[in-house]
């Protein structure tokens, strides 16, 4: 070391650690170009300086904490703001794709500089349906990244996180031709209910950067939370088309009865009229809405409604 220091032009150096509770933070150098001995005077004001430097530096270090901790503390309840308001507003049956879009609103409030797309379908049918894109962050483009490859992914309920210096369920000729569509960095969380996967959310960025934990975690809430929604309307959908065919059905049970020139007439077991036709009806000289429901008793009388039951019964 002596020869080495006299080699860089140093005659005399003294060194001193900086240290707090046990941890050493760094240290302090004097040197001087000549040879010297350095009295006890200057090794005490070398001390003192470095006990004051451990004071800030720890100070410093305690509010750095204190500061990322309450920065953290504010993105989390940010965080739960966001994934609450996206389930009232599912439990309100709200549009999806719109619960979608102020879902993306919110997060851009949070995560900056983003393009969020919410992706529906399946296969070759597999597309965008919104995107919502941060205030530097260019619109979606030409999607060159095939469609089929990223629904085989959503199918298969894999969360892909792809940065500069993080991969997760994405091999490199994929992530190849992210970056071709100007995407250096993306996370996808699948929107599954059950065994039913509806679609995808995206967050990507132009630009290379790490996604926390915390950030793949919102996007994986908010995506199931929206696969609650797209799940009922689905429901709601076939309920709908269900109710439509019953209907149509009926419509064309009625065409048919109506058509027969003599009474045509169903009961149930509980002998309550719950099927008639025009026939029937002016044969009773009472109109369908008086017959469906009624009882023999209410349509023919105490006695008539007797024998009639008894014939039924048979």
């Amino acid at each position: 070391f002596r020869d080495a220091f006299q080699r860089a032009g140093t005659g005399a150096l003294a060194v001193t650690p900086i240290t707090s509770g046990g941890a050493l933070l760094g240290g302090i150098s004097v040197a001087a170009n000549q040879p010297r001995t350095w009295v006890g005077e200057e090794v005490e004001t070398l001390h003192a300086l470095a006990d004051a430097l451990a004071i800030a530096i720890a100070r410093d270090r305690s509010e750095r904490q204190r500061a990322q901790a309450a920065a953290e503390l504010r993105r989390r309840e940010a965080h739960q703001r966001i994934v609450g308001a996206t389930a009232t507003s599912i439990a309100q049956a709200k549009p999806t794709i719109d619960v979608a879009r102020e879902a993306f609103d919110a997060i851009l409030q949070v995560i900056p500089d983003v393009r969020l797309t919410c992706w529906l379908g399946r296969g070759a049918e597999y597309a965008p349906a919104c995107s919502v894109s941060g205030t530097r962050v260019p619109p979606l483009r030409n999607n060159r990244f095939s469609a089929r490859e990223l629904s085989d992914l959503v199918m298969q309920g894999k969360t892909v996180v792809f940065s500069d210096d993080r991969w997760h369920g994405l091999d490199p000729e994929h992530a190849a031709k992210l970056r071709e569509i100007g995407t250096h960095s993306f996370v996808m969380a699948p929107m599954i209910r059950g065994d039913r996967a509806f679609g995808s959310l995206t967050m990507g960025s132009p630009e290379g950067r790490r996604w926390s934990d915390d950030d793949v975690a919102l996007l994986q809430e908010v995506a199931a939370t929206l696969a609650i929604g797209f799940r009922n309307e689905r429901a709601d959908a076939a309920q709908r088309r269900a109710e439509a065919e019953a209907e149509r059905n009926r419509q064309f049970l009625d065409a048919v009865l109506n058509a027969v020139a003599f009474p045509v007439y169903v009961k149930d077991t509980l002998h309550r009229w719950i099927l008639v036709n025009e026939a029937t009806c002016r044969e009773l000289g009472r109109a369908r809405e008086d017959l469906i429901g009624a009882l023999d008793i209410e349509v023919l009388g105490a006695e008539m409604a007797r024998s009639a039951s008894d014939v039924d019964d048979q």
